[in-house]
């Protein structure tokens, strides 16, 4: 959540993708609920990595910047 200066005030601790191993908690939601066979998570960091598995596959993306 961003204040309305651009701050950041904070997450949504009620959130499962707030703590770790949500994202992971959250894909095997998905796959039972609606019978997904196959998830690909496409993410920038650790806790992304970390929901794979349950996701079956992971593409990592990295930005690099050269100030």
């Amino acid at each position: 959540m961003n204040k309305f200066s651009g701050e950041f005030a904070g997450y949504d601790e009620n959130e499962p993708t707030s703590r770790n191993g949500g994202k992971g908690e959250v894909i095997k939601m998905l796959k039972e609920k609606h019978g997904y066979s196959n998830v690909v998570l496409i993410g920038d960091g650790t806790t992304d990595l970390e929901a794979s598995p349950p996701a079956d596959a992971f593409i990592g993306k990295y930005t690099c910047a050269v100030l």
